[in-house]
């Protein structure tokens, strides 16, 4: 079951009078209501950030892992196939 078609909890946002108007645009268009445009906005949001927040953590990491011979001992398995 898609994350959208949960049980939903009605909730009052304001939006600036644009995001409205490409909101309604893409209801019609799409034929899809308001609530599920702004929810699947809102998951690509949540998706982004988070891939965001997972490269900063892995640069920030990356000097100690290269320096850290037992961090990078197995690395050259990484390419092999297993079984």
């Amino acid at each position: 079951m898609s994350p959208t078609v949960q049980k939903a909890k009605k909730i009052t946002i304001s939006l600036p009078t644009e995001i409205l108007k490409e909101v309604e645009e893409l209801e019609k268009k799409l034929k899809m209501p308001k609530s599920e445009i702004l929810s699947k906005a809102f998951e690509k949001f949540s998706r982004d950030y988070k891939a965001k927040n997972l490269q900063k953590i892995a640069k920030m990491m990356a000097p100690e892992y290269t320096l850290d011979t037992d961090l990078v001992a197995m690395t050259s398995l990484d390419s092999e196939e297993f079984r």
